[in-house]
């Protein structure tokens, strides 16, 4: 991990201390990801970023949950709150497609599925979050 990265998991480890219910202990962590349109085209980042259409996020997956927390974006790191926490059996992978600099991953929670990108700082945290939920779940 990168020196970014490492700041960033341990921005997380300290805000989910907190947040950790008895006996439950962190099994993953996506540090970053981010919603809204594909950031590698700069007109369409630079323009959901003014409106509002890009989202910061991070993800933990502990031994009975997937919790969201809305993240510092760019290159600043921190946690800024719980956006929302999910039984770890009501999270699943859909797609995920590595890629040189933004990877695609989608998640099944909730009503709707949820379409993020994953910088390629962070790829490794996200194959290891992947797995943290089992791999991707296609359609049956």
């Amino acid at each position: 991990m990168g020196k970014r990265q490492d700041k960033q998991r341990a921005k997380i480890d300290e805000f989910m201390q907190s947040e950790l219910q008895p006996g439950e202990r962190i099994v993953a962590v996506l540090g970053q990801s981010e919603t809204g349109a594909n950031p590698s085209i700069p007109l369409l980042m630079m323009l959901g970023s003014l409106t509002g259409g890009v989202k910061w996020k991070a993800f933990v997956v502990t031994s009975s949950r997937v919790v969201v927390l809305r993240v510092k974006g760019g290159s600043s790191v921190g946690v800024r709150e719980v956006e929302e926490s999910y039984p770890k059996d009501a999270v699943s992978v859909t797609a995920f497609a590595p890629r040189p600099l933004w990877s695609k991953l989608v998640l099944a929670l909730g009503s709707e599925p949820l379409e993020l990108n994953v910088h390629q700082s962070f790829r490794d945290s996200a194959e290891q979050f992947v797995q943290a939920l089992g791999g991707v779940k296609t359609a049956a």
